[in-house]
Parts: C-alpha cells; structure tokens; sequence
C-alpha cells in the first residue's frame, strides 16, 4: 500500500467535490464545507445534516461541529488519515481493503432511527418509492441524442420499473473512494453526505457494487454474509442499473445538461457493465 506522495508527488490534500468547497478552519481542528450553486445549495446542506444527525453516534462519521444554514455551510472534525483515492493497493490489499468498506459501511448503517420524523424534513420528504418514481420520471423525461443512448436509457427504465422496495433506510447515492478515509491499513471514516436520500438496501447494495474503485465480489460476500440482502443474487444486475439511473437522474436535475452519447456509454460501461474483478 502507497500514497502518492511517495512517489513524489504532492501529498493527498482535502478531498474537493464538486457541489461543495472545503476548507480547514483557522485553528487547523476541523473543516468547513460550503455549498455551491451545483444543485440547490440549502437543499444539500439540510440532506447533509439530516445525515449527520440520524447517525452522529457512529464513530465511523466526522463529529458535527457547526451547522451555518445561512450560508449555507457546516463545520466538522477532521477524518483521520488520508482519502482511498489517494492510495495506491494492490490487488490483495484491495481485496481485503473492500471487505473492511462493506463491513464498515453495514456497522454505520445498522442504526435504527424513526424513518417517519426523517421523512418530514425539508428536502428529504419522500420515501423509497417516491424514489424510484422520481427516477422513473426523470428517464422518462431524458434527452438523449442517439440509438445507442436510447438503448441505455430503456435498461434503466426496466430497472427503475422492477427493483422491489424493501426495508427504507437513510443512504446517500455517492459512495466515492475521495470521500472514504484509510488511517492504518483500515477504513477509518466516511464523508460527504449531501446525496442522502431515502432508499432500500437493494438499492445502497446497487450503489456499492457499482464503484469501480472496489472489488465488487468482495463487497457482495459481505452483504451476503451480514443478511443485508432481502433480495435474490438474480436480482443484482436490476440494483447496479437503478443506482445508475439515480446518479444519471440527480445529475441532470442538478446541472440540466444531460450527458452526449459518448459519455454516457463510457460511463455505462465503466460502471454497470464491466467486471469489477
């Protein structure tokens, strides 16, 4: 395992995204993060927030510090060591590296919270099937520029039209490796959860397995082996294609731009239909 300042690069600095700007606060304790216009800022830092409170007794999240909704912005604590992204892993250190991200990711979600007092919250309102409807919807409202851009929309139409609505939980849609910290050999900590939304867990399994950064079977045998999954294996293809569509839907809603054919494929390809492995 490397970083990439040992290759004599410069060293990995604050992770920035881009619906957000992040920067250390003046006594160098913790970082203040400020919404950008990449989507509505407010609606961002309430679904963030939300984030924080529903699972702030979990040592796997930064400590909330300062909520400045004004702004709009929130201070929190450090996460300790430095972002996945910036590492170099072999093939076995990536192996073994996923298994500790899924373990993880299940031990900060098992918290129990009152799903209907989240529901009434400003910007984060709507449940797992609102969720999916609003995807549906939003394919069905996508422009697409050519045949091989139609068919792609189509699968994610059927997955959007087929994926089972489980148990709902609070989950985000943007599980990047910028966003998950490694501090000795071990997953420490995650950030970055103005994309939370109300979901399943067929549909979190979707958004996990999707990442090409992680060893995709090594992410799966541990929902498996924690019965996360209410579903069949044979449904897993339907999951991966709905997170998809969910990243794809909420990046238009964002932006307006929909993506020419070109990048669409590539990302298609990258994520949903390519092996991980």
């Amino acid at each position: 395992m490397a970083y990439a300042a040992d290759a004599g690069q410069p060293a990995p600095t604050l992770p920035q995204g881009n619906k957000s700007v992040v920067t250390p606060t003046a006594d160098g304790l913790g970082i203040r993060k400020a919404y950008n216009e990449n989507g509505d800022p407010h609606a961002k830092y309430a679904r963030e927030v939300c984030f924080y409170r529903h699972y702030g007794d979990s040592p796997l999240i930064p400590d909330l510090l300062e909520c400045l909704p004004h702004e709009p912005a929130i201070v929190m604590t450090k996460a300790p060591g430095a972002p996945c992204s910036a590492i170099r892993l072999s093939a076995s250190e990536r192996c073994r590296l996923s298994e500790d991200y899924a373990h993880k990711v299940m031990d900060l979600l098992s918290v129990e919270g009152d799903m209907n007092a989240l529901k009434g919250r400003p910007f984060l309102d709507v449940g797992a099937q609102d969720l999916r409807a609003d995807v549906l919807a939003a394919l069905d409202r996508y422009p697409t520029d050519s045949r091989p851009s139609e068919r792609i929309l189509h699968r994610l139409r059927g997955a959007a039209q087929e994926i089972f609505i489980s148990k709902e939980m609070l989950i985000k849609l943007d599980w990047n490796a910028s966003n998950v910290f490694i501090n000795d050999g071990a997953i420490s900590q995650f950030i970055d959860f103005e994309q939370a939304c109300i979901g399943t867990s067929e549909m979190l399994a979707g958004i996990l397995l999707h990442n090409p950064f992680w060893h995709a079977r090594s992410v799966f045998e541990v929902l498996q082996r924690r019965g996360f999954l209410s579903q069949p294996v044979a449904s897993m293809a339907t999951w991966v294609h709905f997170s998809f569509a969910a990243v794809l839907a909420d990046s238009h809603a964002r932006t307006g731009t929909a993506w020419d054919t070109s990048r669409l494929q590539s990302a298609y390809q990258r994520h949903v239909t390519d092996s991980p492995d």
